[in-house]
């Protein structure tokens, strides 16, 4: 499928990072679920199409007008997350079609030199959940989520209390893949658990001991 202004990996390929992703995040969300939701397929190939629309303009996100937008076009009630500082990005929207909440982030910009820096800041920093056993994260992915936190909590709030019911999904590639694992504990601890969580080519996030 054509992305506006990336080309996603092969689906096998991002099939296959999908399961290892999933498993990253199965792992870290174990205190807050009783069981993991088992890897779809298709539902792989879902998210992509939100994770293909995150690297689009942010006035085609809006109007939902972008090539891999038209594939879905029951998704309302968009709220964009940016901050002009690093360039992190993401969307939260509603999909009626399948009665989901959706939040996906844009992975790295390879034009973008703010993405570079947040890619490079490699050096660990304490996760708070759980800084008391030594949890550690990687501290450019970290701050680059914490820029859009705000934004995205209060964006899935509003969105999960306009549609009662409805399942939270995270998704993100490569930078932001790194961001919707960071996402989907957050969202665990402060708004709803998330029903699951599909990532692309996601770096490791946080140190062999806890992640």
């Amino acid at each position: 499928r054509t992305c506006c202004c990336v080309c996603i990996a092969s689906t096998a390929m991002a099939r296959l990072m999908t399961t290892y992703a999933l498993v990253a995040v199965a792992l870290a969300l174990a205190p807050y679920v009783a069981a993991s939701t088992p890897y779809s397929v298709s539902t792989a190939d879902y998210m992509i199409d939100f994770c293909a629309a995150a690297y689009c303009p942010e006035d085609k996100i809006q109007s939902w007008d972008c090539v891999t937008c038209k594939l879905h076009p029951q998704v309302t009630d968009i709220s964009i997350m940016r901050n002009s500082a690093t360039d992190s990005q993401a969307f939260a929207a509603y999909d009626g079609e399948t009665d989901r909440v959706i939040v996906a982030f844009r992975g790295t910009d390879p034009l973008n030199i703010k993405n570079w820096i947040d890619d490079l800041d490699f050096f660990k920093t304490p996760y708070p959940p759980c800084a008391s056993s030594g949890c550690e994260v990687h501290r450019g992915f970290y701050h680059s989520y914490l820029d859009i936190a705000n934004a995205t909590r209060k964006a899935v709030h509003q969105l999960l209390d306009d549609h009662k019911g409805a399942e939270l999904y995270v998704t993100g590639h490569s930078l932001g893949a790194a961001e919707a694992e960071l996402c989907a504990l957050d969202m665990a601890e402060q708004v709803e658990v998330p029903h699951a969580t599909y990532t692309f080519g996601c770096p490791r996030v946080g140190d062999s001991d806890h992640w």
